[in-house]
């Protein structure tokens, strides 16, 4: 079986660090080693970085109706994750506030109530979720290649055999998102 090394997924020390937390969410959780199939491992370590994001992002107190407001992670369109996602954030918190994930098929009001909605690259209407969740604290991730030229927020790609991320900054600054500068140095950002 082959076991993700954290130096060949990483490039820099934050990178290692980031993904050094994603091994120890595998580690404490007890759960499976990755998949065989690259894609299947890729899927898994979205999974991990979607929680991730969680500890390098902030929201706006506004984001949440009360102090025992879930945090929600929203999937829209095919969930590629399996339980893989339940998995990650099971048991776990942000802020004090349990995680919540939610899945869609279709854009409805709430997905513009999620704290981080994942869309799937094969959704029909992406153009309409960005039109729905702009201006809104929703941090935007996809797999999609046009993703943040279409000012989505956060795209995730594979380039060299490695899991990247690329940030529109524009589309953060909008969202009224803050955006560690450490997660900064380990994305590409994107330039129109």
């Amino acid at each position: 079986m082959k076991i993700f090394s954290i130096s060949r997924i990483a490039g820099t020390s934050i990178a290692g660090r980031f993904m050094l937390s994603a091994a120890m969410v595998l580690v404490v959780t007890g759960m499976r080693p990755p998949l065989q199939s690259p894609e299947s491992r890729a899927t898994q370590v979205k999974a991990v970085f979607l929680y991730n994001f969680t500890q390098f992002i902030g929201w706006p107190s506004s984001s949440f109706d009360d102090a025992q407001s879930p945090f929600v992670i929203g999937v829209l369109g095919q969930n590629t994750f399996g339980t893989y996602l339940s998995e990650v954030v099971e048991n776990e918190k942000v802020n004090d506030r349990p995680i919540t994930i939610k899945y869609f098929s279709s854009i409805t009001p709430e997905v513009g109530e999620c704290e981080i909605l994942f869309i799937d690259k094969s959704f029909p209407a992406m153009k309409q979720v960005i039109q729905s969740t702009h201006g809104k604290p929703v941090l935007t991730v996809s797999d999609h290649e046009h993703f943040t030229k279409q000012a989505g927020i956060l795209r995730f790609y594979i380039e060299g055999g490695k899991l990247r991320i690329e940030i529109n900054q524009e589309a953060t600054a909008g969202s009224g998102l803050e955006v560690s500068s450490k997660l900064l140095r380990i994305a590409t950002l994107y330039k129109p």
